[in-house]
């Protein structure tokens, strides 16, 4: 089978062919983007799909909207349908074919750092923003995949070959992300180490901000880990020494990190995202006088080779420690809060 495809930039056209024969014909609308903003008018109501057809430029197709999603989210005002009422919308897909963009009135401005969304009832955080140190593509380094390769071959069970896997897969995304101390630290770990680290995981909570983890901890509630303050959740004094003695865990048992950045202001907006169980967090005062406005938080924390691998752990149940961690923060006068 023999394809081939040609591009003409200057026109925005893609030509592909099967055996010489025209297959599919693309061509790039230069009108309509994603992401741009018009103010539009609707130009006819369908009833029965609770829809409408909006005019944004009147020598080029209509628009598409569904006004569905509003009423089911309840983020946003719901616009009232009605013809030739004017409308703020923004295209959030391309024109195909015969098809005019599909528009929505859930109005979003993507910054470089942010997201602003003017109408939004509610907190959010974006998974489209990242912070690029590096805009150069960055390849993964002959070294790693040569270390990769010898420490990966050694491993049998099904668990540590989905770890490896996961290794490759975010090396392969953002190469950098694991050290080759890192593979070296994980290939190393006997079964009772990896549980415990496995245990671990399961119940820290991270600080985190532009895809960056400041720290991540297991929280001490009462007293020192270093007195067996973590017995209860699985991690005794002995269980931390074995995960210290593979270099996960930092030898103070007792150190305390500041979560100040992930307490919602006035406007609901939170410097830094309190990560658990594979799901955000802000934290909200229930009493804007008396909430710990440091939030000062002692317990076990990671090192960096620990805080590499934390997320491609595969996390357990962990119901008591997040009772116990709510029960915690009310004593400081504050709600954890998830964040979509």
């Amino acid at each position: 089978m023999v394809y081939k495809l040609i591009i003409i930039e200057k026109s925005q056209i893609a030509l592909l062919y099967f055996k010489n024969k025209l297959i599919s014909l693309i061509m790039e609308h230069t009108l309509y983007r994603v992401n741009d903003i018009y103010l539009g008018k609707i130009s006819s109501v369908l009833s029965s799909l609770d829809a409408a057809f909006v005019i944004l430029n009147p020598v080029s197709k209509n628009g598409f909207i569904s006004f569905n999603h509003f009423r089911d989210g309840l983020n946003f005002d719901c616009p009232t349908m009605s013809t030739n009422k004017n409308i703020l919308a923004q295209i959030i897909r391309e024109p195909t074919g015969t098809k005019g963009p599909t528009l929505s009135c859930d109005i979003n401005l993507l910054g470089k750092y942010m997201v602003i969304l003017p109408f939004s009832k509610s907190i959010q955080t974006s998974k489209k923003v990242e912070i690029e140190s590096n805009k150069e593509t960055q390849e993964i380094s002959e070294d790693w995949l040569n270390e990769f390769e010898n420490l990966a071959r050694l491993k049998s069970s099904e668990d540590m070959k989905l770890v490896f896997g996961k290794i490759l897969s975010g090396e392969i995304i953002k190469p950098g992300s694991f050290s080759i101390k890192t593979i070296k630290l994980i290939s190393q770990l006997d079964n009772q180490a990896a549980k415990l680290f496995q245990i671990f995981c399961s119940q820290a909570i991270s600080l985190r901000a532009a895809g960056n983890i400041f720290d991540a901890r297991v929280v001490s509630f009462s007293g020192s880990a270093a007195s067996n303050s973590l017995n209860p959740f699985g991690l005794s004094f002995d269980s931390l020494n074995v995960l210290h003695e593979y270099g996960l865990i930092i030898s103070d048992y007792n150190s305390y990190m500041h979560y100040s950045a992930c307490i919602a202001n006035k406007q609901k907006q939170v410097g830094g995202i309190l990560h658990f169980q594979n799901k955000n967090f802000g934290l909200v005062p229930s009493d804007e006088v008396k909430y710990d406005k440091t939030l000062q938080l002692h317990g076990v924390a990671l090192t960096k080779a620990g805080k590499e691998l934390m997320d491609i752990i595969p996390l357990t149940h962990a119901d008591n420690y997040k009772d116990a961690l709510i029960k915690f923060l009310e004593t400081k006068h504050l709600e954890l809060v998830e964040i979509e």
